[in-house]
């Protein structure tokens, strides 16, 4: 409910389904033959080339392993 203060979405009301897929995921295990996993949501407009571009220098032999980008405005890479 975006009527109680503090609270400017209800995307949490997701979390279930968001669990179930990345369940499934693991379950399948494709994913771990990518060196990226990307989560976005259905309404986004999504340019996965436009990403490739920025996280180049974090994939694959010039990564640095395992990373986890968030979208919190903190990290140089996600303001595409």
């Amino acid at each position: 409910n975006v009527a109680i203060p503090g609270q400017t979405t209800n995307s949490w009301l997701n979390t279930k389904l968001f669990t179930k897929v990345f369940e499934a995921m693991l379950h399948d295990g494709r994913f771990w033959m990518h060196d990226w996993v990307v989560k976005v949501d259905p309404d986004a407009v999504f340019f996965p080339d436009r990403l490739r571009k920025h996280i180049a220098p974090l994939s694959g032999r010039n990564g640095t392993g395992a990373l986890y980008v968030r979208n919190c405005g903190k990290n140089p890479y996600i303001h595409l």
